[in-house]
């Protein structure tokens, strides 16, 4: 709708555009009214076309856009797409790009080469990235990591495209698979997950193109193996091919099984002009602990941390506002602290409900002391099907603690928080955490893990010596070692 628009000339970002229109790109009707009420006042002779692409907006109408981490490379992706006005998405694309930069910072080298007045202003000034994070409600010492990030990144960006710096090739012989992500009806997951659908069909276009034998797809939240390639002329061929109870089990006939393929927007004539493709799909076993494999009262700990991220996703799923004042009101859910000694599975606890959370589609923040420590967690996330729903970061950075409350994280989108080394906090910095918490009628469930003998950190007053943590924290203590695997010292 926005590149084939007439009427809004080639200078109106897509940000622009969505503010002035509705759901199916037609000029909003509060500046149709607008325009009436002008030309009948005598004030405008303009078109309506003319006055829609001149207005002065002033928050008539606002945009809420899902964007990723400004850590995250696509984001500077997102931003170009949404301010920068484009008529084809390809002017973005830069053929030395492609040819000289990896593709852990293409984007960002994207967004240097933008010749636009919005890209050379936001991009090249750390002043200018400084404020539009702040305005995001950042801290500042998120922004401080995230401008120093950029600046590294852009040396080497500069590095690859001048050629000081050669971008790695991987040979054809690398086994490294790729992890593609396709998304799938609940209906379907459950019976991949189930092991009785073992074949998937797709038109074959786009990424299907690029999946390989050996690849993992994930559909939904299921992990699969791709064991075998096969090509068909049409979701007939390929029901005949692989059996109907393979590909949909539970459909009666072929005849129902096409129409379910058919019934998907745009399948029946893309299968016609690309032809289609089936992959024989192996579930991967899970990797790591799952919670039937904690002891007694790491479960205690868990359980308890679920029922809480249970609450939570039952407040997001509700269809009206009574229905939410009636779980905030009729619900209230403890802070969750669990105290142990090196060895006795907090952790091994935690990520386990983080885990289950993500899973399930939930939002997830994980707090962690220093940054060598956030950046270590975000490589063990990092190949987990959903991580960006996760964010890893310092307790500072996260709830802008040693900021004044001018500064307010929002935490109303997530439904788990995690905040880890609790001893390494101070009184007055804990309170804080629970009080913004409370701030969101303390929907996210909120879990703290430490060891109370470790080594203090600054301040005066423990975490567990406040008023707050007495009245709000329930407090489980491990103290049978989980890593041990001597049975004469477990």
């Amino acid at each position: 709708m926005y590149e084939s628009c007439t009427w809004r000339g080639d200078d109106m970002s897509l940000l622009d555009f969505l503010r002035r229109t509705n759901a199916q790109g037609d000029i909003a009707r509060w500046l149709r009214l607008a325009h009436k009420k002008a030309v009948d006042a005598g004030t405008s002779n303009e078109t309506l076309e003319e006055f829609a692409r001149t207005y002065s907006i002033f928050g008539e109408q606002l945009v809420a856009a899902d964007m990723l981490s400004w850590r995250n490379d696509r984001h500077c992706g997102q931003w170009l797409v949404l301010h920068i006005p484009f008529r084809q998405m390809s002017v973005f694309l830069d053929g030395q790009v492609e040819a000289k930069v990896p593709p852990e910072h293409r984007y960002l080298a994207m967004a240097m080469l933008c010749k636009h007045t919005a890209a050379e202003r936001l991009w090249c000034k750390s002043e200018a990235l400084w404020e539009a994070m702040r305005r995001e409600g950042h801290s500042r010492r998120f922004v401080e990591d995230v401008v120093r990030q950029l600046a590294a990144d852009s040396a080497l960006v500069e590095g690859y495209l001048s050629g000081r710096l050669s971008k790695l090739v991987p040979t054809s012989g690398c086994d490294a698979h790729v992890v593609r992500s396709l998304p799938i009806q609940p209906r379907w997951e459950a019976a991949i997950r189930s092991g009785r659908k073992t074949v998937e069909g797709r038109v074959m276009r786009g990424a299907t193109l690029e999946i390989s034998v050996g690849d993992a797809i994930v559909f939904g939240t299921a992990t699969t193996t791709v064991t075998k390639i096969t090509h068909h002329n049409s979701f007939r061929e390929l029901l005949l091919h692989h059996g109907l109870e393979r590909v949909l089990p539970g459909v009666a006939t072929i005849d129902r099984g096409v129409a379910v393929y058919h019934g998907f927007h745009g399948y029946r004539d893309a299968a016609a002009e690309h032809g289609v493709v089936a992959f024989d799909i192996l579930m991967t076993p899970r990797k790591g602990i799952a919670y039937e494999d904690l002891n007694a009262f790491q479960k205690s700990y868990a359980a308890r941390v679920r029922e809480a991220v249970d609450h939570a996703f039952a407040v997001a799923n509700a269809a009206t506002v009574a229905e939410v004042q009636q779980l905030v009101d009729g619900t209230t859910t403890k802070v969750e602290a669990c105290f142990g000694p090196p060895g006795t599975g907090k952790t091994a606890a935690t990520l386990v409900i983080i885990e289950e959370t993500l899973d399930r589609g939930g939002r997830v923040v994980l707090t962690v002391y220093t940054a060598q420590l956030a950046c270590r967690m975000r490589e063990r996330f990092a190949k987990h099907p959903r991580h960006r729903q996760l964010r890893i970061d310092t307790c500072h950075a996260v709830f802008g603690l040693g900021e004044d409350f001018a500064f307010l994280p929002l935490l109303g989108g997530y439904q788990l928080l995690v905040v880890d080394a609790i001893s390494q906090l101070d009184g007055e910095q804990c309170d804080r955490i629970m009080r913004l918490r409370e701030m969101v009628d303390n929907v996210p469930a909120l879990a703290f893990m430490g060891d109370r003998w470790q080594m203090a950190g600054f301040g005066e007053v423990r975490p567990w010596d406040t008023r707050l943590w007495q009245a709000s924290v329930h407090r489980t203590t491990l103290v049978q070692p989980y890593r041990c695997q001597d049975s004469t010292k477990a």
